[in-house]
């Protein structure tokens, strides 16, 4: 299973097999929001004394700009 999410003016899409599934427009990303915290992040588990994920990731990306639709589609092949 690939799951991609994007982020770009405002909208928020989640892509599962290069499919898009859902899609917010009233997400708020702001730097703030980070602080120093964005060195911290963790995939898998949570702030929260939540049990840990068990499932496996293989690659995990951050990219600078908002994917296009063809793009995640492509890299959901890959």
């Amino acid at each position: 299973m690939h799951v991609a999410v994007t982020y770009g003016s405002g909208t928020a899409v989640l892509h599962v097999d290069g499919r898009e599934t859902g899609r917010n427009a009233r997400i708020i990303v702001e730097p703030r929001y980070f602080g120093n915290h964005i060195r911290a992040a963790s995939i898998g588990r949570s702030q929260y004394d939540d049990p840990c994920s068990k499932a496996a990731v293989d690659d995990f990306r951050v990219y600078g700009r908002t994917l296009t639709a063809a793009e995640g589609a492509e890299l959901a092949r890959a």
